[in-house]
């Protein structure tokens, strides 16, 4: 019988220097066995590099082998470690030995010259906010159930800015990397009714610096 160990291919058993596949008829007196292995190979993908540097170079590891993952880079983005989807996932520093199992390592990264954004705990209108996109920008989604609809930035009206775009309804507002100064901190306040009460949210978003800023 074989015998079976995570990570490994049994090669068969050993008695000393001699192979053993079977205790003959007749044989006595006690008989050590060793089980022989052979550690399994498996593979390493990188996702999500396409234009970037990669300094990893294992594409191939064992059980018995453990792997620091290197941050790679990418001329305007910031590199926010590996990952073990394509979106959500955990983050991955490491394959530790007594890992097995083919491995995908996704990168993630943020437009160096997009936004970061800081919407204020307990906000009486709840708003969500989309991951950069390629191109830097951040969309800011109001939630629905109110009417009236209001944003300012810096108190000045958004609709009047050429680097904000307003949703017909008001409910949605898109920031454009190009269009604000890198480096610089906006107070955002979005306004909404519900009914006759006024509601209100405070966001604080920063430019990022980066080649397209």
């Amino acid at each position: 019988m074989d015998a079976e160990k995570n990570g490994y291919e049994f090669k068969g058993w050993s008695n000393g220097a001699a192979v053993v596949t079977k205790i003959a008829k007749g044989t006595t007196g006690d008989i050590t066995l060793t089980a022989t292995w052979k550690a399994l190979e498996y593979s390493i993908s990188y996702e999500g590099v396409d234009g970037a540097a990669n300094p990893n170079e294992a594409t191939k590891y064992t059980v018995e082998d453990e792997i620091t993952l290197k941050a790679a880079s990418k001329d305007g983005f910031t590199f926010d470690g590996w990952f073990d989807d394509a979106t959500g996932g955990n983050a991955v520093t490491k394959i530790a030995k007594g890992s097995s199992g083919e491995k995908t390592l996704y990168a993630r990264w943020t437009n160096a010259s997009g936004f970061t954004v800081t919407i204020e705990p307990n906000a009486r209108i709840s708003v969500e906010k989309t991951v950069n996109d390629e191109n830097g920008n951040v969309t800011l989604t109001a939630a629905d159930g109110f009417t009236n609809y209001a944003w300012l930035i810096d108190d000045v009206d958004a609709s009047s800015l050429e680097g904000a775009k307003l949703s017909e309804d008001g409910k949605t507002l898109t920031l454009t990397s190009a269009g604000f100064r890198a480096g610089s901190v906006y107070q955002i306040v979005l306004t909404a009714k519900k009914g006759s009460t006024i509601y209100g949210a405070q966001i604080t978003v920063k430019k990022q610096s980066g080649m397209n800023s």
